[in-house]
Parts: C-alpha cells; structure tokens; sequence
C-alpha cells in the first residue's frame, strides 16, 4: 500500500505514523512546494509540486498517485474535497484528512482519535 503525503512541510511526525503502520508494506511519497521541507526527508521519494492554490495542482497530485499507483492519500488542507478525486478515482473515499483511492484501502484504513489515519 503506497501513501501520499501532501504538503508535507514540517510534520516528520505524520511521516512516523504511516511508517509504522505500513511496517515496511509500501512506500511513502511525500509533495510539498519546497523540497527542502523537513517531512519530506523521512519519506522514501518526494516532489515539489506548485502551490495547492495554482491551477495545475491536482494534475500533478493525480500524476504522482498513477505513477506510484497510491492507494491513500493524507491532506493536511482543508480543499481536498473540492477536488473532486472521486470524479477521477471512482472508488475514492473520505476518512477526515484521509482519503482512500483503491477499494482494497478501504479495508485497511482506521480513524484514530487523533483524526490521524493509520494502516492497519
């Protein structure tokens, strides 16, 4: 199961979290506009992407999840939902920040009380 971390900026802890979860299961990418952001360090590959606001946004974000054929996607930005991802991803599903792509996601994912989502 392979992850997306969007706009990873400074949270090396999320990176933590969906590592020991996958418990070397998959890999973790990590997108932000600077690729010197920190989290992206701890991931296993990593891109800059242009500003969640630029209008080429979600076209690269759905490049990176075909080319590494993610099953899960975490976004730490209140617009996920306006991008319609389940226009593109028929079987995309909502778990709070979380969003599941393949139908075999849905199964692994769990809400934790810290509206962080773990593999399980």
């Amino acid at each position: 199961m392979n992850i997306l971390l969007t706009c990873a900026g400074r949270r090396h802890y999320l990176v933590n979290y969906f590592r020991e979860a996958l418990d070397g299961n998959g890999l973790l990418v990590g997108v932000d506009m600077d690729l010197t952001a920190p989290a992206l360090a701890a991931c296993d590959l990593s891109y800059s992407v242009p500003s969640i606001n630029a209008p080429d946004y979600i076209e690269q974000i759905i490049k990176i999840i075909k080319l590494w054929r993610m099953s899960t996607l975490s976004f730490e930005n209140s617009k996920a939902k306006s991008f319609k991802l389940e226009e593109v991803f028929p079987s995309a599903f909502f778990i709070g920040g979380t969003i599941g792509i393949s139908k075999s996601a849905n199964s692994r994912l769990k809400s934790c009380s810290s509206c962080i989502c773990g593999v399980v």
